[in-house]
């Protein structure tokens, strides 16, 4: 009963470690990505901060954009000016960044090398006979 025991806690073990190599997978690829209601924060912020931040939130807009692969951004641009990049932009909404998580998390778990879990209890059944 023992040696059932522990071969249950490793196939929770590892079913449990493949679940963190995909959330970390996705974790990793998703972390720069900003959506519109980032976007639209600093440049609303941008409106209404004092002077002396204003270059500093500029300076934070053209980085935010360069990770989404906007290059060039100007960073004496006004909020207009950001705000028609943004509009031109193919920058995800929140509710479109959720979608594409779930369909990234559905992927990565398809088409992931490791067994899936009826593959594991497969082979403990294969195993006991």
């Amino acid at each position: 009963m023992e040696n059932k025991q522990r071969n249950i806690g490793y196939m929770e073990h590892a079913l449990t470690k493949r679940m963190e190599s995909v959330a970390s997978s996705l974790k990793q690829k998703y972390t720069s990505l900003y959506n519109t209601r980032d976007f639209m924060s600093r440049i609303n912020y941008l409106l209404v901060c004092p002077q002396d931040e204003a270059g500093s939130v500029k300076v934070e807009l053209s980085r935010m954009f360069e990770e989404c692969g906007i290059e060039s951004v100007n960073v004496e641009g006004t909020a207009e000016y950001y705000m028609q990049l943004l509009e031109e932009n193919d920058i995800p909404t929140p509710s479109q960044m959720t979608h594409k998580v779930y369909e990234s998390f559905l992927k990565e778990f398809t088409e992931n090398p490791f067994p899936l879990p009826e593959e594991y209890i497969a082979r403990m059944v294969e195993g006991k006979s």
